[in-house]
């Protein structure tokens, strides 16, 4: 695990720059001979990058990818990768769950009964585990989007209020 004081060398891409014209691209400066001109090197810490990816992504609300799961789920049974690729597919490409949160949760879920897993071929004859919702996960559904619902309609009222009666 990297240290908070750990340094990170970044390169500036200018092939990135003419491709997308918007400044250029940081990336990691690794041993790569095959490109030809890294212009310049800059030494940034972990934290300032750290900011950096958080302020630049969408984060989900505590509880949020136990219910978007299940309901993933509802649909069809689904091995770890389809679930994610469906949350990112239906949500616009907006929600994006990675590794480290999907198993997890989807290991919470199974040891809480949720949903149930085997192992079965994928489309393209890999071994894969495969996910379906269980009844006692589909009543958790339904508690998780009312609790939900509440939630965001009390957001709701807080930002609709333009001034609270003191």
């Amino acid at each position: 695990m990297l240290e908070k004081h750990t340094l990170l060398r970044l390169r500036f891409d200018r092939d990135q720059e003419q491709m997308n014209g918007c400044g250029g691209g940081w990336d990691i400066l690794q041993a790569d001979l095959t490109r030809k001109r890294p212009v310049a090197v800059d030494i940034l810490s972990i934290d300032n990058l750290w900011f950096w990816a958080m302020a630049n992504r969408a984060e989900l609300m505590p509880g949020t990818l136990d219910m978007l799961i299940l309901k993933t789920l509802t649909r069809a049974p689904l091995h770890g990768y389809g679930i994610a690729q469906s949350i990112k597919r239906v949500s616009d490409d907006v929600l994006t769950v990675e590794e480290g949160s999907l198993y997890p949760a989807l290991q919470r879920l199974l040891l809480q009964g949720w949903v149930k897993a085997e192992w079965k071929k994928t489309e393209t004859n890999r071994r894969a585990r495969y996910y379906t919702l269980t009844t006692a996960g589909r009543k958790q559904l339904g508690t998780e989007i009312s609790n939900f619902q509440k939630m965001i309609a009390a957001i709701g009222q807080v930002l609709e209020d333009p001034q609270e009666a003191v």
